[in-house]
C-alpha cells in the first residue's frame, strides 16, 4: 500500500469538478448531494457514475500530446463497455497548478469498475457518485485512503 502526500489530497479535494451537460456545466462538489447529477444518473438509467481522465497518471506531469494520447485510448476504454458518457474537466487552476485536465463522466460503472479505471490509466483517484448522487474521490486500491474521504 502508498500513500498520497497531503499536499496532493489537498489538491484533489480542493479542485474544480466540471462537466459539460450541454445546456449548462455542472460543478460537482465532493461529499455534497448533487440533484443535478442525480438526474443525469436518472436520464441515462444509471445507478451510479464515475468522473475520470488519463491525465498525468499518478499526478506526474505529461505533456500535452501524452495526455491527449492517454485520454483517447480512456475514451475508447469507456466506450467499447457501452457506458453513457459526458465530456468535463478537473482543475486545480486556482492554485496555479496544472491546466484543467479533460475528463469523462461515465454512466453506470460500480465502485469495483472505478477502481479498475485507477488501475488501467495509472490514476490515484476519480470522482465516483453512487445512487445517492454524493460525488466522492475513489482511490486506486493500492493507495491507503484517508479517512475523510
Amino acid at each position: 500500500m502508498r500513500s498520497l502526500d497531503p499536499e496532493t489530497l489537498a489538491s484533489y479535494r480542493s479542485a474544480r469538478y466540471v462537466v459539460h451537460t450541454g445546456a449548462d456545466d455542472l460543478t460537482l462538489a465532493l461529499d455534497v448531494p448533487n440533484p443535478g447529477l442525480g438526474g443525469l444518473m436518472r436520464v441515462h438509467g444509471a445507478a451510479s457514475a464515475c468522473l475520470v481522465t488519463a491525465y498525468n497518471p499518478y499526478s506526474q506531469e505529461r505533456t500535452p500530446a501524452q495526455n491527449e494520447a492517454a485520454n483517447a485510448e480512456l475514451r475508447a476504454w469507456l466506450e467499447e463497455r457501452g457506458w453513457p458518457l459526458l465530456e468535463g474537466y478537473g482543475s486545480c487552476a486556482e492554485e496555479g497548478d496544472w491546466d484543467a485536465e479533460r475528463s469523462f463522466l461515465a454512466f453506470g460503472p460500480t465502485a469495483d469498475d472505478a477502481r479498475a479505471m485507477c488501475v488501467a490509466f495509472n490514476q490515484n483517484a476519480v470522482v465516483y457518485a453512487g445512487a445517492d448522487s454524493v460525488p466522492v474521490l475513489l482511490f486506486h486500491p493500492e493507495i491507503n485512503a484517508p479517512a475523510a474521504c
